[in-house]
């Protein structure tokens, strides 16, 4: 393993028992300072391996290696945390392997609300937070708000939603009602497909003008 790759390891095993230590001690003994000290610690040991991640560049070997590797839904939630352990940049590889799945595929239901639409994963392995995390980014914009999701410290949170709920705002109702007339209502559609509709949706708005310098 890397040396990134062992400090992270570190760092997700002392956030583990540090959070759990914190925990327990509530329970016990109530508020103290060691309880605080270690929630920080917990955070801090969080935020340190979250911005590894984000730093660390995808290597050559692991793009190698994600030809042979599973696809997403073939690992067991096991296999996925210890993945994810001990050999997060193939852990990533594969689940954002799974993500180009959803753009690229008709794997999202489209379910027409009065007043937005509701996006839902065909398949169950979608419905995990970071996959609805990815179709809530890619459609949440044009005048369209997500809903039915809590923003906490490292990102959205949903509650034990299955699906994306996303609110028409109404900036400008001729977006979402031409997005509208592409859909069909209950077919299942690429992420891609979505996004190509709202898009035609607001280039149907521009003028002449508008719409040329948009494309230059």
């Amino acid at each position: 393993m890397s040396s990134r790759q062992i400090i992270f390891s570190i760092l997700c095993i002392l956030c583990s028992a540090v959070g759990l230590f914190a925990i327990v001690r509530r329970i016990l003994l109530g508020w103290d300072g060691l309880v605080w000290g270690a929630f920080g610690l917990m955070f801090i040991s969080a935020w340190a391996a979250i911005k590894i991640m984000q730093h660390e560049p995808l290597a050559n070997d692991t793009i190698f290696r994600l030809k042979d590797a599973p696809q997403w839904r073939e690992l067991s939630p096991l296999r996925r945390r210890l993945m994810m352990l001990f050999d997060w940049p193939l852990f990533f590889a594969i689940r954002e392997r799974e993500v180009e799945r959803l753009f690229d595929q008709p794997l999202t239901q489209v379910v027409f609300a009065p007043h937005g639409v509701i996006l839902v994963p065909t398949e169950e392995q979608h419905t995990e937070a970071y996959f609805l995390t990815r179709i809530a980014r890619e459609a949440g914009w044009r005048g369209l708000k997500v809903d039915n999701a809590v923003q906490g410290i490292f990102g959205p949170r949903w509650a034990g939603a299955k699906c994306v709920k996303l609110t028409c705002l109404g900036s400008d109702d001729r977006i979402w009602n031409h997005a509208r007339s592409e859909l069909i209502d209950g077919g299942s559609i690429s992420l891609l497909q979505f996004r190509d509709a709202l898009e035609s949706g607001y280039l149907s708005t521009l003028s002449v003008a508008d719409r040329y310098r948009y494309y230059r």
